[in-house]
């Protein structure tokens, strides 16, 4: 067994058990937060300068997937490779940095009122030597006179600042996209949040009582613990408690402590976000997870039901309703731009596509034209009927990459004995933009940059070694977040194009007889040399497919 890092042990590091304090009440003692409400226009006390936001990716943000979702909407948005892109509130950088570097033709600003967190950001922009990135310190009133962008970031900013800060957002929005430009707003919404309310004001007022901000999670955490203890097991106030406690659990410390336990933290019914775009000129796209958009993907009692209601937007919220959703991120453009939601199922040949949904291995190989296809957790969720639809979805399930649908088309036809085209095409449309919007095909403006083999000399990107190195996790080439285990962060560090197989595997038995790495069989040592060798390799093997599969190489 090889010895690791977990890739959660700044996340689990306030889940251990804590004594939970509590301050004896004093008449004389100030009641008021220790931590006071900023004013979004001040820079001066800022609680980001005092725990900086874990700073990651966000795929759906990424211009490239604003543009499918307008695309696919009737809007003719702006090239993402060469874009013009701005992001309020970028933190470090860690969600704009890697679009930069992935496109070096385009060109990005990134704007937080952190001084600290813009301290981050320009130090990895210089690391990494970026010339079409830069981040200005300063909060939105007083953003200096720019050029218009082609689209806008604007991720876990809009509920957590105030009224005013708000209306400024969507006033950048409105005033410095270009006509077809798009924005994305995130924000979190009710009714979900409505369970969650509370349990954030009580993890507020324990909280008050100390100065420390890392103490200020761990006992605004362990709070929730001894109310959920105390309560029946099974009640439906102990499970929701104990859903939010996973929640929290699996995220950073700085996650907490600014979702949670900032001072603003503000929630919107979906028809009152849409209300607010058009009193600032704007309106509503589309959602940048389109399957969230599909009626048919709830209950079928309450996608019946829902399908009378002809509104988009009326039909959305009752979604909402449904799901008791929490969080929404809007795609927006300006109101002046036709939107049309009138799917045409051509439309699927214009993007690429990747395949979440694993063909059933016993079908293959009964040769059957009734296919069953499984999700990630092996459940059955859609099933061919037919040889070509069979072959053409297996097919994609198998791509390493993106592709069009006149290439899968190509490969499915070798496979069916040269079978003809136009029919292939046309299981192409009768199902995909439907397998779209379940969510188990996923519609790409592009192919990506990375490879999907591993190479005699592999190479990953300097922003994944370097952010691996620094992080123990790296940005995909979809803008994806993947973290590693101990053996596989050291390795990346090392694939830079220079070594073969042979070499990286003497360099990681190097690693491993300076104590950098442990290799072990039964919790043991490995004493016989060869032995070593041959687990090394093989892990070595393993760590590079894995690398390749999550689209980590370059070359």
């Amino acid at each position: 067994m090889l010895g690791l890092i977990g890739a959660g042990a700044f996340a689990a590091s306030y889940t251990a058990p804590i004594l939970l304090w509590f301050h004896a009440y004093s008449p004389n003692r100030d009641e008021r937060p220790t931590t006071r409400q900023i004013p979004v226009n001040s820079v001066a006390e800022n609680p980001y300068d005092a725990v900086p936001y874990q700073s990651t990716s966000y795929p759906v943000t990424r211009p490239a997937n604003l543009y499918t979702v307008g695309t696919l909407f009737g809007v003719s948005a702006p090239d993402f490779r060469t874009a013009s892109v701005l992001e309020l509130g970028c933190a470090s950088g860690g969600n704009l940095i890697p679009l930069a570097f992935q496109y070096p033709d385009g060109h990005y600003t990134g704007i937080d009122y952190s001084e600290r967190q813009i301290e981050m950001a320009a130090k990895t922009v210089s690391e990494l030597d970026l010339k079409n990135i830069e981040f200005i310190a300063r909060p939105f009133a007083e953003m200096p006179s720019l050029d218009k962008f082609d689209y806008i970031i604007c991720h876990g900013v809009y509920s957590w600042v105030d009224d005013d800060a708000r209306k400024q957002i969507l006033e950048i929005c409105r005033n410095q996209l270009v006509e077809n430009g798009l924005a994305v707003v995130s924000y979190n919404t009710l009714p979900g949040w409505n369970m969650v309310r509370s349990l954030r004001e009580m993890m507020l007022y324990h909280a008050k009582l100390f100065e420390d901000p890392i103490e200020k999670v761990s006992q605004a955490m362990e709070l929730l613990r001894f109310v959920r203890d105390n309560n029946p097991e099974g009640s439906t106030y102990r499970n929701v408690i104990d859903s939010e406690i996973n929640l929290l659990s699996e995220q950073s410390i700085s996650y907490v402590a600014h979702d949670h336990l900032e001072s603003e933290n503000s929630q919107f019914y979906f028809h009152e976000f849409t209300a607010a775009l058009g009193h600032h000129g704007l309106q509503y796209v589309g959602d940048s997870n389109i399957s969230q958009m599909y009626v048919d993907n709830l209950p079928e009692e309450a996608a019946e039901k829902l399908q009378t209601v002809t509104d988009i937007l009326r039909q959305e919220q009752y979604m909402d309703f449904v799901r008791n959703r929490r969080f929404r991120s809007s795609i927006v453009c300006s109101e002046s731009i036709a939107v049309n939601r009138n799917l045409n199922m051509t439309a699927i040949h214009d993007f690429y596509l990747s395949s979440a949904i694993e063909p059933d291995e016993a079908d293959l190989k009964a040769e059957t034209s009734d296919t069953r296809f499984r999700d990630r957790d092996g459940n059955v969720v859609f099933t061919t009927h037919t040889k070509e639809a069979a072959v053409l979805f297996s097919e994609l399930y198998e791509s390493r990459r993106p592709i069009k649908s006149s290439d899968l088309v190509d490969m499915a036809a070798r496979n069916l004995d040269d079978a003809d085209h136009d029919v292939l095409r046309g299981v192409i449309e009768g199902l995909g933009l439907r397998l779209v919007l379940k969510g188990w095909i996923t519609l790409h403006a592009e192919a990506g940059s990375h490879v999907s083999h591993v190479s005699e000399m592999p190479e990953a990107s300097r922003l994944v070694r370097h952010q691996a190195a620094l992080h123990g996790w790296a940005t995909n080439a979809l803008h994806e977040r993947i973290g590693h285990d101990l053996f596989t962060r050291v390795l990346i560090g090392y694939l830079d194009g220079s070594n073969s197989l042979d070499n990286l595997c003497q360099i990681m038995s190097e690693q491993v007889d300076k104590g950098v790495l442990a290799v072990q069989v039964d919790g043991k040592d490995i004493a016989d040399a060869e032995q070593r060798r041959l687990i090394i390799r093989n892990l070595t093997e393993n760590a590079l497919g894995s690398i390749a599969q999550k689209a980590l190489l370059v070359a």
